[in-house]
């Protein structure tokens, strides 16, 4: 009867929670870019919490540049992780949710199961993507709450993004039992982790036009292990008729498209991610030119360079498909 009502008297500060042994914790995907910046940082926020088994966590993106996911399973290396693509497209054990009692391995497309458990500490529990905040609702979800099982045993378990190789976390579990992390704390640092990444942003120098030659060099993208502008730059560039314009990335992570004529009216379309129209090499006058997945050397996609050798006096405008408004344009004269 004493430990009720003292549990009566105290319940504003939250011993109602502590006798359900259970927290809510809330984790940042990502942050809001800046007006007209065009920042995507792929971390999260923080990237490091204790809880304890029956915990939840609430992890929300809160990028208006990218999907992002919440993947256990997957080695911080990620010698395990499922490819990205496929011959048909996207893998959908990578885009898609995902669940499997075995560990993953590159090969894995298939899933054993699309419905998410509570994350017990093994096998692979993946979200699927998380859209952006500024993706339209029929976009697909923004978050997802990761129940800790109760019965997880104790130690420290990895949780990536899968899209993003540098983007890990570690969720300790019952580690220091009597000190889990508060969700008050936890909220806290994400949000000062945050800020100090965008003043990393801020710093970051934009890449100069290149001139070699009849040719000249833009960068699509530029960024660091952690943040990804997704802008052209210089986003107009004015050439000769005859010269030659190629597009590389400056990411280390983050791929784009270098689309001219664009008929994708879906964000990230798959169809998009494979070059079509005009081939890299070719000269231009108009029309469909579309690269596809420009990525950084080393990466999961193609690393380019794309050209286009410009035949005729005119503007031309082109997008990244994969992130809106990433816009450029070429002035031949």
């Amino acid at each position: 009867m004493r430990k009720v009502l003292l549990c009566l008297a105290l319940l504003a500060a939250g011993c109602g929670r502590e006798m359900s042994g259970s927290r809510i914790y809330q984790v940042d995907i990502d942050v809001p870019s800046e007006g007209g910046r065009k920042l995507q940082v792929s971390a999260f926020f923080p990237g490091r919490l204790r809880v304890s088994a029956g915990d939840t966590i609430t992890f929300t993106n809160r990028s208006t540049e990218a999907p992002h996911t919440i993947t256990f399973g997957v080695a911080p290396d990620r010698s395990n992780q499922p490819k990205l693509l496929t011959q048909d497209g996207e893998n959908p054990s990578a885009f898609g949710k995902c669940y499997g009692k075995g560990k993953p391995k590159p090969s894995l497309t298939t899933c054993a199961s699309k419905t998410l458990p509570a994350y017990n500490g093994t096998g692979y529990w993946n979200s699927g993507l998380l859209q952006p905040a500024s993706a339209p609702d029929p976009a697909g979800p923004k978050s997802v709450s990761v129940k800790i099982a109760e019965r997880t045993p104790k130690g420290e378990y990895a949780f990536v993004c899968v899209l993003h190789p540098f983007m890990n976390g570690t969720l300790s579990v019952g580690i220091a039992e009597d000190s889990p992390s508060s969700p008050e704390d936890v909220t806290a640092e994400g949000a000062a982790d945050a800020q100090s990444a965008l003043a990393a942003a801020r710093a970051l120098e934009r890449p100069r036009l290149f001139v070699h030659g009849n040719a000249v060099t833009v960068s699509a993208g530029w960024g660091d292990r952690v943040i990804s502008v997704n802008r052209f730059a210089p986003a107009r560039v004015v050439v000769r008729v005859g010269m030659t314009v190629e597009w590389v990335t400056q990411s280390l992570y983050e791929p784009h498209t270098v689309t001219f004529a664009s008929p994708y009216t879906r964000t990230a379309d798959p169809k998009s991610f494979r070059p079509s129209g005009r081939k890299s090499g070719s000269s231009y006058s108009g029309g469909l030119a579309n690269s596809g997945l420009l990525g950084p050397p080393g990466g999961p996609f193609p690393s380019g360079p794309f050209t286009l050798k410009f035949t005729k006096a005119r503007e031309y405008r082109y997008v990244c498909t994969l992130h809106p408004g990433m816009n450029g344009v070429v002035v031949v004269r």
